[in-house]
């Protein structure tokens, strides 16, 4: 008996051992729309939340951070162009990350390679051969910006870990206030908003509404047809030394007087994980980074 009890024991001691071993070299999921993994295989199950995600925190110390210039950019795609108001103000960071890879023409012949309908779309890191183009390095991830992530806003993609953003972003369809900053941890820290979209919106509801499906290494949501983003330019520089209200504000400039930035509102929706990607709260499985 004594035996047969050692031999149990040291099965499970064994068997419990492997487990840990196999958690520990899992992949790491990215929790928003993802950018830069490839291991898009994965589709972690949903989870619901049960309160709705609180209102974005502004960060104190980002007035410690100069100011980027805020140029307009215009993303050039199979599909039509669409116009971006950068803002160097609240993301000086991830607007100087940006602008580096757009003057290193790195978005030219890319693809938009995942695409939900009812949450954003996402590119700028894969060619049409599914070949993902190397990167610089990660960037200090500016969500607590105050910026939410509202229907026409552009943002980085990122994997679970916070500071992963490299040069994959997407542009919310939606107002998704459960991609907002919402704590310190991976899953509710947040995806960095660095401007919004002034012109082209609608180019933006064709493209969200391509088919979509297995294609390539991905499972699931990549257009069955590519959608090609050309090339990305500046076409207007504005420095944000003397920012308008309407760039600050994050919202379109118009003539006369600047509207007030729209506020995102909370969504229902079930959070999911994913490689380096947003992570949809309704179907999205970090970002496929």
């Amino acid at each position: 008996m004594k035996s047969k009890a050692l031999f149990l024991t040291t099965a499970f001691l064994a068997t419990a051992a492997l487990t840990s071993c196999s958690k520990k070299n899992k992949e790491p999921e990215s929790v928003v729309p993802g950018s830069d993994n490839t291991q898009s295989t994965a589709r972690p199950a949903a989870r619901s939340t049960a309160h709705p995600p609180t209102a974005p925190v502004t960060n104190p110390t980002a007035n410690k951070v100069p100011a980027a210039a805020s140029p307009q950019v215009v993303i050039s795609t199979s599909m039509g162009d669409i116009t971006v108001q950068l803002d160097g103000t609240h993301a000086p960071i991830t607007v100087r990350n940006f602008l580096r890879y757009v003057n290193e023409k790195f978005y030219d012949n890319t693809i938009f390679h995942r695409v939900i309908s009812t949450f954003m779309i996402q590119g700028g890191g894969f060619t049409p051969n599914f070949v993902k183009k190397p990167t610089h390095t990660p960037i200090k991830n500016e969500a607590t910006n105050g910026l939410s992530n509202a229907r026409g806003t552009i943002a980085m993609a990122r994997t679970s870990v916070i500071d992963s953003a490299t040069g994959q972003f997407f542009i919310n369809v939606k107002d998704n206030a459960g991609l907002n900053h919402r704590g310190n941890g991976p899953r509710t820290f947040g995806y960095a908003v660095f401007g919004k979209v002034v012109k082209g919106m609608d180019v933006v509801d064709k493209i969200r509404n391509v088919k979509t499906g297995a294609k390539g290494p991905f499972t699931r949501d990549c257009p069955l047809t590519h959608v090609v983003i050309k090339s990305i330019r500046v076409v207007a520089a504005a420095t944000a030394a003397a920012p308008t209200k309407a760039a600050a504000g994050m919202t379109p400039p118009k003539a006369g007087a600047a509207t007030k930035p729209a506020k995102a509102q909370p969504v229902a929706r079930k959070v999911a994980r994913a490689g380096s990607r947003p992570v949809s709260r309704t179907s999205v499985r970090k970002a496929h980074k």
